[in-house]
């Protein structure tokens, strides 16, 4: 069990200057991103292509379900929509950062399921990505620490001080202490 916090950055494809500065606040806040999806380009044409995109769609899939969080570059297309689904469907917490498209006349977000309560937080800078992201991970690490310390309870006496446990401990204490900037890579 990995104890790092995991995040996936879905935005337009055309749009990789805001993926690079989501990037960088939720790796200086110690999140493993669970899949670059602007590393894997795919070939220019033909049979490759099609096939590269396929193993890449699922990829991406993975990388969203496997995540703690989704974090949405807006205003994002097609795709960004199909991750947000996907992190739905899978309980990932969602957070919007940019601005929202709203409806004209409603003031609704022009997607409902941008109104769905797994979208918990919208961004609107740098700032307060972190501070939802800082939210989010002291959420998940309280959970992990709590579910360590149930099984620890419920274990034998004699092995609550076994290295594998104490390892377990640690890891959770280290990403708590990465994302609250305690500790400088």
């Amino acid at each position: 069990m990995t104890h790092d916090l995991r995040c996936y950055i879905a935005c337009s494809y055309v749009d990789r200057d805001l993926y690079a500065e989501i990037e960088s606040v939720v790796t200086r806040l110690g999140f493993k991103i669970t899949y670059r999806w602007p590393d894997h380009v795919p070939p220019d044409g033909g049979p490759e292509r099609h096939r590269h995109r396929k193993e890449q769609a699922v990829e991406e899939q993975m990388g969203v379900e496997s995540a703690d969080v989704l974090v949405v570059g807006l205003q994002g297309r097609y795709g960004t929509a199909t991750e947000i689904g996907i992190a739905i469907g899978s309980g990932v917490p969602v957070v919007l950062f940019g601005t929202l498209t709203r409806d004209s006349e409603t003031g609704d977000p022009v997607n409902i399921f941008l109104d769905h309560p797994t979208v918990e937080y919208v961004s609107a800078d740098a700032d307060e990505l972190v501070c939802d992201l800082v939210a989010i991970g002291d959420r998940i690490l309280a959970e992990r620490m709590s579910d360590l310390i149930r099984a620890q309870l419920s274990a034998p006496y004699d092995s609550w001080t076994t290295a594998e446990h104490r390892a377990e401990l640690a890891r959770v204490s280290e990403a708590y202490d990465r994302l609250h900037g305690l500790v400088v890579e």
